[in-house]
């Protein structure tokens, strides 16, 4: 192969020390498509080990911010919770065929979602009940109880999305119950 082609398809002059670099090394179409970066929340999706426990770290972080501010009324942990419920929808399949495999690990807005409804409409808006919500959510999405394991199984972004939002029901119900007896 001449040294043109070679640049053409990428192995040439001007790649080196390119190919590997950055967190999505390795990842192939999947890191670099619309779908990948905004299903792995810029990048979230793609740090080691427990994406969805970090992504699960990351909203309730987000959630920290939003009573520090002051924004984490009702209406505005329920909007959070929809916009990544719709965002999973709208790039969970076409997360799929760039990563060539169902449900990629690395793609994570569904458990901001889940995460997001999981302290949704509770009766208190607390650094708690964030904690406590995010252990709850963790628990829920891993244990995967009924029928969270069947949902999982449907095709494309329902089936990325749904058992999340499961998780979050369960992890939603328990916290409220947890924040009545200890509040």
């Amino acid at each position: 192969m001449t040294e043109d082609r070679k640049e053409e398809a990428g192995r040439g002059p001007g790649r080196e020390g390119r190919d590997e670099a950055g967190p999505a090394a390795g990842m192939g179409p999947f890191a670099s498509s619309w779908a990948g970066i905004m299903g792995s929340f810029f990048g979230v999706g793609l740090l080691p080990l427990f994406p969805g426990t970090w992504a699960s770290a990351v909203a309730a972080g987000m959630y920290g911010l939003m009573l520090a501010e002051g924004w984490a009324g009702h209406w505005q942990v329920c909007a959070a919770a929809a916009a990544f419920a719709v965002l999973a929808l709208a790039s969970g399949s076409a997360a799929e065929r760039h990563a060539g495999r169902k449900d990629p690990r690395e793609f994570v807005l569904d458990e901001f979602a889940g995460f997001f409804l999981t302290v949704a409409l509770q009766p208190c808006y607390c650094v708690a009940a964030g904690i406590a919500g995010f252990a709850a959510f963790r628990l829920f999405d891993v244990v995967k109880p009924f029928p969270c394991r069947r949902l999982e199984r449907l095709t494309g972004a329902p089936g990325i999305l749904l058992d999340d939002l499961a998780a979050g029901v369960y992890a939603n119900l328990t916290l409220r119950v947890a924040l009545h007896i200890f509040n």
